[in-house]
């Protein structure tokens, strides 16, 4: 199991001093989140196809990888095909260490017939890449039944799940086991924060460790 962090939410740094900030804390990896975003415009964006080269061997000498990239919008949404085509790039050209690239994608989409659309779209995009795309267990699919008939009804190598612990537990109120239960194998990226919920119902982010996530049965259940 390796650990990494995601960019998602911090301000804005530059790429090396992110890649720093993975060594100090001895991650293993850094998720790429937004790469249609300003730290990955110009010459210099790690996800420059004419530096990916160059980008892997700095990665590997220090220790790190591109565990996944992770897109920013619903995967629903007009315009989501070009932040998908990015990430794609980045995740082939950067490389994850697991035999191909890793996409995480999500909804809050309810509408189940448009979704099934959307990713067999999806996956007709990335047909000849080596790239696995991971639909995320929050919004619509934080009920993991429903990403599991989801997955179920592909059946296709390239179509895999993120389990967000955070989404599962705390809003879909399910415990580990029947997550595990419903996806076990699809499950093949985690997302992890942890919360506390107040005396009236609102969540509150925590430290890993430090909150209401049942850490402990959530890594016997991986």
């Amino acid at each position: 199991m390796k650990l990494s962090f995601s960019i998602q939410n911090w301000k804005y740094i530059d790429w090396s001093s992110f890649c720093q900030t993975a060594v100090d804390t001895k991650m293993q990896g850094i998720e790429l989140y937004n790469v249609t975003g300003l730290l990955f415009q110009g010459k210099d964006s790690p996800t420059n196809p004419q530096r990916a080269a160059a980008q892997r061997r700095y990665l590997t000498g220090s220790g790190l990888s591109i565990c996944c990239v992770d897109t920013k919008k619903d995967f629903t949404e007009d315009g989501f095909s070009r932040e998908l085509a990015a990430a794609v790039d980045a995740a082939v050209n950067l490389g994850t260490g697991y035999g191909g690239g890793f996409v995480a994608v999500h909804t809050s989409c309810t509408d189940a017939q448009l979704c099934r659309q959307k990713v067999g779209e999806m996956l007709e995009m990335v047909r000849e890449r080596p790239v696995t795309l991971l639909v995320e267990t929050k919004g619509a699919y934080a009920d993991t039944s429903k990403l599991r008939d989801l997955l179920n009804s592909y059946a296709d190598d390239q179509l895999a799940a993120v389990w967000n612990m955070y989404a599962t537990f705390a809003e879909a109120k399910e415990d580990a086991e029947e997550t595990i239960t419903n996806l076990g194998a699809y499950v093949r990226h985690v997302h992890i924060h942890d919360f506390t919920r107040t005396a009236d119902g609102e969540l509150l982010p925590e430290l890993i460790g430090e909150g209401q996530l049942p850490i402990s049965a959530m890594m016997h259940a991986l």
